[in-house]
């Protein structure tokens, strides 16, 4: 019933809060003082919990109307300012002084009204609160009243149930000691039974135990006096192998040590050599930043020369032109300058001579071009022959240094062509003659290869703008490169070509073992990363010497050439030559050869001063970069000692641990 009577009370209120349920025995639920404690109890709650769901309800409620009252006055108010706002701006756009006046009247008529809102709105306010706390106040009141009297009440209820439950207790104990005593006279029978039972057991178990041992020491007796020669040999094998296997474990703890004495003194000398590594590694970083101002001084010096160099140019040019305007008052001095100025507009109008060849040359690519791959038409060569009649005249004190070279040009691009055309034959004797020429021709196109890089990579020698020395081949090139190496004649030339020829026998004797393949897969490398860069160059200049040579055979030239004649072979070809020159028996030698009469050449001025001072830097260069090499290979060289060391001690580490584990094994099986 009290349980009916607590799910209702808790079905009326929600959740029961101020319900508390009584855990009484069912004995007692019909007791009359309970029941009535009971139901006082609830009416206080009932009471209690009513006043609070009413003062809960009407705050909600006044909260709710103070809300919508300060959200309308809000309202009322932003759109009053909005209104303001909009007035005042419509009052500053009057310009009319009786207008403003009159607007701002009205302004300040509804900032009053909006002011007196405000205020009645305030006190409005002020008023609820004054009412609210009043209210607050009698509520206050009134709940102490009611907890007092709750207080009360729960008291009487608690000192009537402190009685209720003593009676109740009594009577559970006088019942629950009759059940003792009943249980425990039921459990001593029980506990009888099962000792005799156990006991009977038990002498069952020791009778059979007894014959048992009896028969088991009969059958010892008898393997004792019969059986134990088998058992006592293998007893001596296994003692056998037992020494032997403690022979073996003394002997790998003597190695061990051994070893770990090996690997101690390994450990110390890595981590010296890692000390010694680090301190290298930071000398040469020092190394490093002392060469750096270095390198930066060399380079702003060298920036320094260039901007004297400009300037000196510049004043050559203001001076050729104050020249130029007092030419008049300087006839007699102009007959001596005459021949200079003639070589100038001589190679001026070559270079305009070149520049037409190959822009016309570029004509009739793109018209071949399209008439055999856009009009499909049979492509008939024109005659370009009158070009000769354009060229101008040659220098009749042109060098013989520079015939040489065209002329080694010209006879290896003839020798080159007739061997395409050759190719494209399909008959075997043929393809042999063919070979055979281009044995013949193979110092030759050393030559001509040697000259080709020279032009590309010794433009750094001249001093001045070479955009328009560069677009008009290479031939333009070799004469500027010639005049600053101080090449003028043929017997220079063939020096020169001597020193390349030297180098490539030097590159093949160090390298006799390179496999032809291996050297296809880098000519294909070098063709793949050069082929936009170089092939321009190559065709200008065959359309430089008067030959017409396909594509491809250029490429194959470029590709052989850029195998051949490395930038760093370049130089060192030309400081050889540079030093063979300088040196004195390299007149004599010259002499002995018998190919030129003419004085030696020898350089002076500033191009000598130029010359040793690049040599000097490039030295400086070389040294520093080779002393770095030696330092990284030292450290190379350490760091592969290092991982050798690690990979010994790790091997060692490894069977250290296979020999513990044997160990374990040999210890489990004894």
């Amino acid at each position: 019933m009290w349980v009916q009577l607590t799910e209702r009370r808790q079905g009326w209120f929600g959740h029961g809060r101020l319900a508390m349920p009584l855990h009484l025995p069912y004995t007692n639920m019909n007791n009359p003082y309970t029941l009535s404690s009971n139901m006082d109890v609830g009416n206080v709650e009932v009471a209690a919990v009513s006043g609070e769901v009413v003062a809960v309800v009407e705050s909600e409620a006044r909260r709710e109307a103070w809300r919508e009252a300060l959200q309308k006055d809000a309202q009322g108010t932003q759109e009053a300012l909005d209104k303001i706002h909009q007035y005042w701006e419509e009052a500053v756009s009057h310009t009319i002084p009786e207008d403003l006046h009159s607007s701002l009247c009205q302004l300040r008529e509804w900032s009053e009204e909006l002011r007196e809102e405000k205020l009645s709105v305030v006190e409005g306010l002020r008023a609820e609160l004054c009412t609210l706390d009043l209210n607050y106040g009698t509520q206050l009141l009134q709940q102490a009243r009611q907890r007092a009297e709750l207080l009360r009440r729960t008291t009487e209820h608690v000192t009537e149930l402190h009685q209720a439950y003593r009676v109740s207790l009594t009577k559970v104990q006088d019942v629950v000691d009759e059940e003792r005593g009943a249980l425990v006279k039921y459990y001593e029978e029980v506990w009888e039974e099962a000792v005799a039972s156990l006991n009977q057991q038990l002498h069952t178990l020791l009778h059979q135990r007894l014959h048992n041992r009896t028969s088991h020491i009969d059958q010892i007796i008898e393997l004792k006096l019969h059986g134990a020669a088998e058992h006592t040999a293998v007893k001596d094998q296994l003692d056998a192998d037992i020494e032997k296997v403690v022979v073996e474990v003394m002997r790998m703890k003597a190695a061990q040590q051994v070893e770990e004495s090996q690997l101690r003194y390994s450990h110390q000398v890595l981590q010296q050599q890692l000390k010694e590594t680090t301190a290298m590694v930071s000398e040469a970083r020092r190394a490093l930043n002392t060469l750096t101002p270095t390198l930066n001084s060399y380079r702003r010096k060298a920036e320094a020369a260039e901007e004297n160099q400009a300037a000196r140019e510049q004043a050559r040019v203001r001076e050729a032109a104050r020249l130029k305007e007092v030419r008049e008052q300087y006839r007699q001095r102009l007959s001596q300058i005459s021949s200079w100025y003639m070589q100038q507009a001589r190679r001026l109008a070559l270079m305009h001579y070149n520049t037409l060849h190959s822009l016309i040359m570029q004509v009739v690519e793109v018209e071949r071009a399209i008439r055999q791959g856009v009009l499909a038409q049979e492509w008939v060569e024109p005659d370009l022959h009158c070009l000769a009649d354009l060229r101008p005249p040659p220098d009749p004190r042109h060098t013989p240094a520079l015939t040489a070279a065209t002329r080694i040009l010209q006879s290896s691009l003839g020798s080159l062509v007739l061997t395409k055309e050759k190719s494209d034959f399909d008959d075997g004797e043929e393809r042999e003659s063919s070979e055979r020429e281009e044995v013949q021709v193979g110092g030759t196109r050393v030559d001509v290869e040697f000259l080709s890089r020279l032009a590309e990579e010794a433009v750094f020698l001249l001093n001045t703008d070479t955009g328009h020395v560069t677009e008009s081949g290479p031939l333009l090139l070799l004469e500027h490169i010639f005049w600053e190496l101080g090449v003028h004649t043929e017997a220079d030339v063939l020096q020169l070509l001597h020193h390349a020829r030297r180098q490539v026998t030097q590159q093949q004797s160090i390298s006799p073992t390179r496999s032809l393949e291996g050297r296809g897969g880098e000519e294909t490398d070098d063709a793949e990363d050069n082929e936009e860069v170089d092939g321009e160059a190559d065709v200008a200049t065959y359309k430089e010497v008067g030959g017409e040579v396909e594509a491809n055979g250029s490429e194959d030239r470029r590709h052989e050439s850029a195998a051949r004649f490395t930038t760093e072979d370049v130089l060192n070809v030309v400081i050889t030559f540079c030093s063979a020159r300088t040196c004195p028996s390299s007149g004599h030698a010259k002499a002995v050869e018998g190919e030129s009469n003419e004085p030696m050449y020898t350089q002076e001025g500033e191009e000598a001063l130029r010359w040793t001072s690049f040599l000097d830097q490039f030295c400086k260069r070389t040294r520093a970069w080779v002393a770095i090499k030696e330092a990284m290979t030292q450290y190379r060289d350490v760091l592969a000692g290092r991982i050798e060391e690690t990979q010994k001690v790790e091997r060692l580490r490894r069977e250290n641990a296979e020999l513990r584990f044997l160990l374990k094994d040999v210890a489990g099986t004894l």
